[in-house]
């Protein structure tokens, strides 16, 4: 399984030692353009599927889902916040963009931090 999203047929994944990037010889069977599902199809023993440590950090910590390729992590996601253009930020839109700044740091799922299975392992950056 894998996400649609930039080349769907294809993952970049990047080593957390800091090397090369690589393109797993990987050949999907099925597409998909829907994380929920990709997650459930995981869960349920259909395949592998990369996907935002933020979307399944419970299923890990319980063991529905299981990390396997720990050295290595998906491709970095942005986050950002959209006004309209000419105009001020008010002062409620601001306290929100600096409550969500200081949530999204304090969030390991949401820094790539794979939670540890309630089983015991070791906790490794996935895909951020």
């Amino acid at each position: 399984m894998t996400a649609r999203r930039r080349s769907a047929r294809h993952w970049l994944l990047r080593p957390l030692d800091g090397g090369r990037e690589a393109i797993p010889g990987l050949r999907a069977s099925t597409v998909l353009d829907d994380i929920g599902l990709g997650a459930h199809m995981a869960e349920a023993g259909l395949g592998l599927a990369l996907l935002p440590v933020a979307q399944i950090d419970d299923a890990v910590r319980s063991g529905r889902l299981v990390h396997v390729l720990q050295d290595w992590r998906g491709p970095e996601r942005e986050i950002f916040a959209v006004w309209p253009s000419g105009r001020l930020l008010s002062e409620r839109a601001r306290v929100l963009c600096d409550y969500m700044e200081a949530h999204i740091r304090a969030e390991p799922a949401l820094q790539g931090m794979v939670p540890v299975p309630e089983t015991g392992g070791q906790a490794a950056a996935l895909d951020p």
